[in-house]
């Protein structure tokens, strides 16, 4: 045997008896924007990948072979949660993988210390279209959720690598300390603005508009989830007609068609944004991709 060869032994019997705690954590999210926030906080102590693209719906992503290969090695799964990824559910159940099964320390849902909008009392039926119950999912576009986010992140982390635990808190305190100034910038974006009333597509932008004080006067969808309809966008416009509402917000990855129809019926604007990251050229980070949205909705209303 070569002393190469006997060198490269060594070393593969060496890292077999590391301790467990001395390998990276392996770190699975079911979207881009968890990905981000998991890997600033865990550092070199994770490794990470999402599930989903940026690029996708959340709500709509089909499992793929690939998804239950990833799931079936890893130590942690990080989701939204609210019922948003019901997809992640049969790729997770498919990986046969018991850390991270619900109610166990690698399953994560960073749901759990969210202040939530939309909270559904009371029974549900098909006609109340695509909703959940436990409240709207859509959390993660208030900034601030996204520090409860890492902070929840962060404790997990903790408790699953006691000896990272100073390093994952520390990371925690910068992301933090970035990110608030970040709120301060773009508060100041809509400061002067006047009128802030706006249109979305999907009842996903309610987290958004509180932060900055903004009102979403109509959802071009008539119910959660169901296409809009030519007399729904007529009610729609009228709507826009008597609050002098000029932006239309619709994220880049539902139809354009009706947008711009309903901008040609009122003289609004149509900003379509990235709500994931990687969804966009700009939206390379999480706090890249709420700059981006920011910049986009305070620059229309501006006009």
């Amino acid at each position: 045997m070569t002393i190469k060869r006997m060198i490269w032994c060594a070393a593969a019997v060496l890292f077999m008896w590391l301790p467990v705690a001395a390998q990276p954590l392996k770190v699975v999210t079911t979207l881009e924007l968890l990905r981000d926030i998991a890997q600033i906080i865990g550092g070199d102590r994770v490794v990470v990948q999402s599930l989903a693209r940026g690029t996708q719906d959340p709500h709509f992503v089909e499992p793929r072979p690939s998804m239950v290969t990833v799931l079936r090695d890893a130590d942690v799964l990080i989701r939204i949660g609210m019922s948003l990824e019901p997809w992640a559910d049969s790729a997770a159940e498919a990986s046969r993988n018991g850390k991270i099964r619900f109610g166990r320390d690698g399953y994560l849902d960073v749901s759990q210390d969210i202040p939530k909008l939309d909270v559904i009392e009371g029974k549900i039926d098909g006609r109340a279209g695509h909703v959940h119950p436990e409240g709207n999912p859509h959390y993660w576009l208030d900034p601030e959720n996204g520090i409860i986010i890492a902070r929840t992140i962060t404790e997990r982390f903790a408790a699953l690598r006691p000896e990272h635990a100073a390093e994952f808190r520390r990371n925690y305190e910068a992301f933090t300390r970035e990110l608030r100034a970040d709120i301060e910038r773009w508060r100041s974006m809509f400061a002067g603005i006047e009128n802030r009333s706006i249109v979305t597509f999907h009842k996903s932008w309610g987290y958004f508009a509180d932060r900055f004080g903004l009102e979403v006067v109509a959802e071009m969808e008539p119910l959660p989830g169901v296409p809009p309809s030519a007399k729904h966008l007529a009610e729609v416009a009228r709507t826009m007609q008597e609050t002098g509402t000029r932006v239309i917000l619709v994220e880049n990855f539902y139809p354009e068609r009706p947008a711009r129809s309903l901008a040609a019926r009122t003289g609004a604007a149509v900003v379509r944004v990235a709500t994931d990251v990687g969804g966009s050229p700009e939206a390379t980070k999480y706090r890249a991709m709420l700059d981006a949205v920011v910049r986009a909705v305070a620059g229309a209303l501006s006009r």
